[in-house]
């Protein structure tokens, strides 16, 4: 009868009890202790590999700057037309009455601090024209905006529903 535990299978130094043994062999040996050396790049794993978690966080950034700026010149705006010193007062009530519920409407979201996803949410709703463009201008500002880890689910159809 054959020995196949004693003779050549492959045609070099490995036997029989080799593969006999390396099938019963555990797979994993032991533990080793201390730190890793091995990194896992888990944007592989996101769904849109155009645009990375660096150019996104970039984009929401320059979104919320631009937003930023415009509350600042709106509430500016607002204040010269609620004040009776200002050459820009509003003097019509009726009118009057509107600029300062808007102006108080935007005191509140500006004191939004601890949510920044609602905070630019309420903006964007009084103000939609500028994610508008933006969505526009590019595929990767769209991206962001159409992105629940950037910004509100809903927001792209706060921006293209008008």
């Amino acid at each position: 009868m054959y020995d196949v535990y004693s003779q050549s299978l492959f045609g070099d130094e490995v036997t029989g009890a080799d593969v006999a043994a390396s099938i019963s062999a555990p797979t994993i040996k032991g533990k080793k202790e201390g730190p890793s050396n091995i990194t896992v790049d888990l944007g592989a794993l996101a769904e849109d590999d155009t645009y990375d978690s660096t150019y996104k966080r970039d984009a929401r950034n320059a979104i919320y700057g631009k937003y930023d700026l415009w509350a600042d010149n709106k509430k500016t705006e607002l204040s010269k037309a609620l004040d009776p010193d200002s050459e820009d007062y509003v003097t019509d009530e009726a009118e009057r009455e509107t600029v300062l519920e808007y102006y108080n409407n935007l005191i509140e979201i500006l004191s939004i601090e601890d949510n920044d996803f609602l905070k630019y949410q309420k903006l964007m709703e009084l103000n939609s024209e500028i994610a508008k463009n933006l969505y526009e201008q590019s595929p990767g500002f769209a991206a962001v905006l159409s992105d629940p880890d950037y910004f509100l689910d809903g927001t792209v159809d706060l921006i293209t529903t008008e």
